[in-house]
């Protein structure tokens, strides 16, 4: 059992490692993506359970991507922000977002790293 718990662990915190260094940054992020992507474990009884991830609400649609999308002003009349494909500041009601395509740090990790300590990995879209 012991060993067990240690295989999840191990295995976890490489994930997470991965996760980190494929997860999306550059010149104009920000870093919080990176940053937020944590690892715990949990042994309940003789059960091991590993995860990764992140608890950004966006994180999620940077992983599996993003249809196109109407964005609304909720909070204020309009929304407000520097464009920068464009180099303008923006002001208006709604914009409409392009969407983007998955960029899948998380699960690039783990199909990556878990094959590498005997662990299949099975992914279901």
């Amino acid at each position: 059992m012991r060993y067990a718990r240690e295989s999840v662990r191990k295995t976890t915190a490489a994930v997470n490692r991965k996760a980190v260094q494929n997860a999306p940054g550059g010149q104009y992020s920000t870093g919080a993506l990176k940053q937020s992507i944590k690892w715990s474990m949990k042994t309940v009884g003789f059960s091991s359970v590993g995860t990764s991830g992140s608890d950004l609400p966006y994180a999620i649609f940077v992983e599996r991507g993003a249809e196109d999308h109407e964005i609304l002003a909720r909070n204020a009349p309009n929304l407000r922000f520097f464009w920068r494909k464009r180099g303008v500041w923006f002001r208006g009601p709604r914009v409409s977002h392009p969407g983007q395509a998955a960029q899948n740090f998380l699960t690039d990790a783990l199909s990556t790293v878990a094959p590498r300590y005997g662990y299949k990995v099975i992914i279901y879209s």
